[in-house]
């Protein structure tokens, strides 16, 4: 058996050492993603999460598309099924506008 340990949280780290102008997140979650994803977003002090449904076999890791939701703290936007290049586009264009 291979012996786990926790680990320091990356993100919540960098972002309360550096305090970045926004502060991206991506949350991979199989039930209640909005919900799930917000909680990141409050706990991590993030401007913006990404929430991924990974429990949809079709879309995600083995695909060439995936659906995600795009959560702030004013806002939440469902980023209907495209192709990873289309929702990376989106996701960038979304930081441009918070920045």
């Amino acid at each position: 058996m291979l012996p786990l340990k926790p680990t320091v949280d990356i993100l919540a780290t960098m972002v309360d050492k550096y305090r970045p102008t926004v502060a991206v997140g991506f949350a991979a979650e199989t039930s209640n993603v909005v919900e799930n994803a917000r909680k990141k977003l409050l706990a991590k002090k993030l401007t913006l999460v990404v929430a991924n449904d990974v429990s949809d076999a079709a879309i995600g890791f083995a695909s060439a598309n995936n659906q995600v939701t795009l959560i702030s703290e004013t806002r939440t936007e469902k980023i209907e099924e495209a192709s990873k290049e289309v929702i990376a586009a989106q996701i960038l264009h979304e930081v441009q506008t918070l920045i």
